[in-house]
């Protein structure tokens, strides 16, 4: 796979749309009106850790990629447990994530083609996991295109609506809120109160890490590997 092929894992297992209508918002109950500023400190934090990723990704170039990296660091056992945890939560994210598709796909279609809303959100449901399963059967590269599409789109989309609504809040528009000026929650005030929001903004930037386990497989880490084993 290409560089902007494994980038774009990262970029669709964040899901960026996701994260800003589930994860984000949510941070706005502790850092109120400085939520933006929550997103920044959140976006930091991601940066550092995947500075960190990027560096151990040159040495470590195994498909495993975390696990690989802890048992390269400490013990193959850390990597063992961590490879199958990480397995576990995969596992229970699909199912989860295709009932959330199929939850939002059931409003919007009820009523249509005379299927209501139980139908529909069981067809979004199915044709989230089949379109998983379809995409690893047909192996990484098939898969990271497919990525590619649907998160270049996504981004379009959420471009289309960020400028919208700046737009639309014309003089409304401050800097302030990337300060403590509007982080006034009752209990998490000021600094506080953006750090209590970063919580939920990592939230929403997770997944930044996908790219990692594909070092194997990508054509820089393809040649990085040849050279070490000759």
């Amino acid at each position: 796979v290409t560089l902007g092929e494994a980038t774009f894992v990262s970029i669709a297992t964040m899901a960026p749309g996701v994260g800003a209508a589930f994860a984000v918002i949510a941070g706005a109950g502790f850092a109120g009106g400085a939520l933006p500023a929550s997103v920044v400190f959140a976006l930091l934090g991601c940066l550092f850790v995947a500075i960190s990723i990027g560096q151990l990704a040159k040495r470590v170039t195994s498909a495993a990629g975390m696990s690989s990296y802890l048992a390269a660091a400490f013990h193959g056992g850390a990597g063992f447990l961590t490879g199958w945890g990480t397995l576990l939560v995969y596992a229970a994210a699909l199912p989860s994530l295709a009932l959330l598709v199929g939850n939002m796909v059931g409003p919007s279609f009820t009523g249509a083609m005379g299927l209501g809303y139980t139908a529909w959100w069981i067809i979004g449901a199915l044709t989230c996991i089949g379109l998983a399963v379809v995409m690893n059967y047909l192996g990484a590269q098939f898969g990271t295109r497919v990525g590619m599409l649907l998160g270049a789109a996504e981004i379009i989309v959420m471009l289309v609506i960020s400028v919208w609504m700046i737009v639309a809040a014309g003089d409304r528009n401050t800097l302030s809120v990337f300060w403590t000026t509007h982080a006034d929650v009752d209990g998490f005030g000021g600094i506080s109160g953006i750090i209590a929001g970063a919580v939920y903004a990592f939230l929403a930037f997770i997944g930044f890490d996908a790219a990692a386990p594909l070092g194997e497989e990508a054509r820089g880490g393809l040649q990085h590997t040849r050279k070490q084993r000759d």
